[in-house]
Formats: structure tokens, sequence, C-alpha cells
């Protein structure tokens, strides 16, 4: 059994930007930047950033467009890896993106707390076929 799942917060990294493609249809794309705070090996509080490329499709797109840098966003989708050859290189190149399927802005000022009531998900129930 295979589980591919992923929830995530973060602050935009950029303004959301949102396209048409040649079909007609709408994507979104967002980059989050997502900060851990811990203690390095001085004891000292540090800081790490990971920015995460998230594209929105569909009806999700209305709750994404004209987001600005900044804002505290929820995510929760699945990983897609994308793969193209290069044209400059001519070398293959890939990443990892979420592909979302809810979003919800969180605002400026919302405690990441929050996030824990927005999953709607009951992380007691344990999940047939895993041995944890």
């Amino acid at each position: 059994m295979n589980i591919n799942v992923v929830i995530i917060s973060g602050r935009l990294a950029k303004p959301s930007d949102t396209k048409t493609l040649p079909s007609g249809a709408k994507v979104c794309n967002l980059s989050l930047a997502i900060e851990r705070s811990y203690k390095n090996k001085d004891g000292q509080e540090a800081k790490e950033k990971c920015f995460v490329d998230v594209t929105v499709w569909g009806k999700e797109i209305e709750r994404c467009e004209g987001l600005m840098e900044g804002e505290l966003i929820l995510v929760k989708g699945r990983l897609k890896s994308e793969k193209w050859i290069d044209k400059a290189t001519g070398t293959e190149k890939w990443r990892m993106t979420v592909n979302a399927e809810t979003t919800e802005v969180l605002g400026h000022d919302e405690i990441p707390a929050v996030v824990e009531k927005k999953l709607e998900y009951d992380w007691s129930k344990k999940i047939e076929g895993l041995p944890f």
C-alpha cells in the first residue's frame, strides 16, 4: 500500500502566479517558504528555510488568485515528480512539487496552532496495512 499525502503550511515567497494554458485550463503556481526553528550544536537558536513549489488546479484556484508575498497558506495535496530535458544542455532534470487538493489562506497573523484545527483528519485512526 502506498500513501502520497502532503500537508504543509508556510508563507508565500512571492505573489501567486495564475496562467491560462492553451487548452483553456487555468493553473496557479505558489512558492511556499517553510521555516523551522531549532537549536544548533552550540545551543543557539537557528532557523532553516525550505522552499516548496505548489501547483493548484480547478476550483481551488479561486482561493489562490491574487495572493501576496508573506501570506500564510495551508496546503493539502500530493507529491508529484516532474522530469524534462534541458534544451540548453541536453541534460535530464527533475524536481518534486506538491499538487494541491485543498488550500486554506490563514492570513498574516494566524498562528500555526490553527493548522491542527483546519486539517479535518483524525490522526488517531490507524490506517490498515501500516505497521505504525
